[in-house]
């Protein structure tokens, strides 16, 4: 009798347990400046959205003969953990291809520019390090055009 007694409690303990007012936690906004190839700087703005991240890089010091500087790049990025480190942290993004910026020396020419990101923060650090990759054509693969080293902190705002 007691057993039966057990077995019909046990399911009420289990949902007496369960908190159906969980809160979730708030996604912060990361923004700063990184360093572009040591010389050259950019604003970023990494703010969490519904379909993952929104990635801005802003007011480059130049354009390194494949974009146009003046313009801020916009795009819908993702963010990656690891199982095996959890406290580390991968943000990627795929720009929409830009039109060519006929631009003389340019390593593009005539063709449109593909440009992917991918920025790695460690732990929580608001340090942050990555690239830009500059593809020639509309694909992101095959051999880059140019890969912009980026690094910097991007902290919570």
């Amino acid at each position: 009798m007691k057993r039966a007694g057990l077995l019909l409690l046990a399911p009420l303990v289990v949902f007496a347990c369960s908190d159906s007012t969980s809160i979730q936690p708030v996604r912060a906004t990361y923004a700063g400046t990184l360093a572009v190839d040591i010389r050259g700087a950019v604003d970023v703005t990494l703010a969490p959205s519904d379909q993952g991240i929104d990635v801005t890089l802003a007011a480059f010091k130049e354009g390194y003969g494949l974009f146009d500087p003046g313009k801020a790049l916009t795009a819908k990025g993702k963010t990656e953990t690891f199982a095996e480190s959890p406290g580390w942290q991968m943000v990627t993004a795929k720009f929409a291809p830009l039109a060519a910026t006929g631009a003389s020396g340019g390593a593009c020419g005539d063709k449109p520019v593909s440009l992917a990101m991918s920025l790695m923060r460690r732990d929580g650090n608001p340090r942050v390090q990555g690239s830009l990759t500059a593809y020639c054509g509309t694909a992101y693969s095959g051999v880059p055009a140019r890969v912009l080293r980026l690094t910097g902190d991007a902290g919570p705002r």
